[in-house]
């Protein structure tokens, strides 16, 4: 699943606001909250319990070691649109 992504915006309300609107989006484009928030340049992790922020973590930890890894051996390859399974 993909992160709900926000920019950076000033601390306060207006930072509560963008993330309100970001994650609404998110909820109507995915039918469910996000799993993972970025707000430049931080990374945060949402779950109902520790145990399932600590697996989102270390999944996030693990797919950013496969990025690396690919980039070591000249950047990832893609799936064309073609290729890939329908959401």
């Amino acid at each position: 699943m993909r992160p709900a992504c926000v920019p950076y915006v000033d601390p306060g309300l207006p930072l509560a606001r963008e993330l309100r609107d970001r994650v609404e989006r998110y909820i109507d484009d995915y039918g469910t909250w996000p799993k993972t928030i970025t707000c430049r340049p931080r990374f945060h992790r949402c779950g109902q319990t520790s145990k399932e922020v600590e697996s989102i973590t270390m999944m996030a930890d693990k797919a950013a070691r496969v990025m690396l890894g690919a980039m070591a051996c000249g950047g990832p390859t893609f799936l064309s649109p073609e290729k890939r399974a329908p959401h």
